[in-house]
């Protein structure tokens, strides 16, 4: 039990320092673009990185000493939250590490995002970026209480789950 709760705590203190440095880096591009040297570089680069996984319109991103973020607002909710569910993650599933909230805390979660996406893409609403941030912070956040249980779970040495590789998965295998 020791030992298990001390390999959950490595998993933790990873993932919860992962998640700074990325919300470190989303942050610091309009620091960056700013600075001399290799600085507006080192924002390109980052901005570059991020790009496969958000638009990065600037119109819909937080702006920070007249630049846009290296996210939307909506991006920079969603792992934002992610990084305070982090935080609070010790505190309010102390004993409970290894269990999943029900689904429909999930989707709960995501609905306001869900709907303000299909408000916003039918064009009977536009939301501002804070509206976009809230709705992502609150996913985010939710997201902590599946993902480190996950982990935690695939961590866990157990001789009962089977695993296989894609070689030899039998899905995989060719008829005779």
């Amino acid at each position: 039990m020791e030992a298990a709760h001390s390999r959950n705590y490595r998993i933790y203190l990873a993932v919860l320092s992962l998640s700074f440095v990325w919300c470190f880096l989303i942050a610091s591009v309009p620091f960056l673009a700013h600075g001399k040297g290799i600085a507006p570089i080192l924002a390109n680069v980052i901005r570059l990185f991020f790009s496969p996984i958000c638009h990065q319109a600037s119109e819909r991103s937080f702006i920070l000493s007249g630049q846009p973020l290296a996210v939307c607002s909506r991006c920079t909710g969603i792992y934002a939250g992610f990084f305070l569910g982090l935080i609070l993650f010790p505190f309010l599933r102390r004993d409970r590490h290894s269990e999943f909230p029900p689904r429909r805390v999930l989707l709960a979660s995501a609905t306001p995002m869900l709907l303000e996406l299909i408000l916003a893409h039918t064009q009977l609403y536009e939301s501002g970026t804070v509206i976009r941030s809230i709705t992502g912070l609150i996913p985010g956040g939710t997201m902590v209480f599946y993902v480190m249980p996950s982990l935690f779970d695939l961590a866990t040495p157990n001789p009962q789950r089977e695993v296989h590789s894609w070689t030899t998965h039998p899905a995989n295998s060719y008829p005779p």
